[in-house]
C-alpha cells in the first residue's frame, strides 16, 4: 500500500512519539508539522491556531528542525464504518459497501471499535466480537457499527531545508 494516500482518502500523520491514548488531531502530510519561523529557521510544531491543540501539547514535542534531522511518523488510514451482526454464540456477519468488504478481505484494517469507545478497540473482527461479548453478553442477535482503521508502524522521514518538507527514508537510512 502506497505511504503517499490524499486527504480525501481518510490518512492522518502523527509525530511518532505524541502517539498515545489520547493524541492532538493528525495532519493530513508530515509536512504541515514544518513551521517557519521569522528568523529564517524551521521547527517542529502544529501550525498556528490548529484546531484541537493546545499549548501544553505544542511543547511536548516542539523542536528546531536543521537539514537532514529525522523525524518518525505514524500514519493512520481510516476506512470508515461496517456493520457487524452478532450472534449471543459469537458467530458473527459483516455488512457494508462493496470498497469497505474489499478493504477487510484485502487485510487492511489493524484496528476495529465502537465509535466513541476506546475500550472497544480490537486487532480483528473476531477479536472485536469476542470482546464484546464478554463486556456486554446478550440473549438476542444484535447488529454494531463500527470504525476500521489502519495504523503505520514508525516511518522516519528526513527533513530537506531545501525543499522545506520532510521525504520519507529508509529505517537504514535514518540509522546513518
Amino acid at each position: 500500500m502506497s505511504q503517499e494516500r490524499t486527504e480525501e482518502s481518510g490518512r492522518k500523520w502523527w509525530v511518532a512519539e505524541l502517539a498515545d491514548e489520547v493524541m492532538p488531531p493528525g495532519l493530513t502530510s508530515p509536512d504541515l508539522f514544518v513551521v517557519a519561523m521569522p528568523d529564517g529557521t524551521f521547527r517542529l510544531d502544529y501550525p498556528a491556531n490548529t484546531p484541537g491543540v493546545d499549548e501544553d501539547e505544542r511543547n511536548l514535542f516542539r523542536r528546531p528542525l536543521g537539514n537532514g534531522d529525522i523525524v518518525n511518523f505514524l500514519c493512520c488510514d481510516d476506512f470508515g464504518l461496517i456493520d457487524i451482526s452478532i450472534g449471543p454464540s459469537g458467530t458473527y456477519g459483516v455488512h457494508g459497501s462493496a470498497e469497505a468488504l474489499a478493504v477487510i478481505t484485502a487485510g487492511l484494517p489493524t484496528h476495529f471499535w465502537l465509535p466513541g469507545d476506546i475500550d472497544t478497540l480490537a486487532s480483528s473482527i473476531e477479536e472485536f466480537v469476542n470482546f464484546y461479548l464478554e463486556n456486554d453478553p446478550i440473549k438476542e442477535p444484535r447488529t454494531e457499527t463500527v470504525c476500521m482503521a489502519r495504523w503505520s508502524d514508525e516511518l522516519p522521514h528526513k527533513f530537506e531545508i531545501a525543499r522545506r518538507k520532510f521525504c520519507a527514508v529508509s529505517q537504514a537510512e535514518a540509522r546513518q
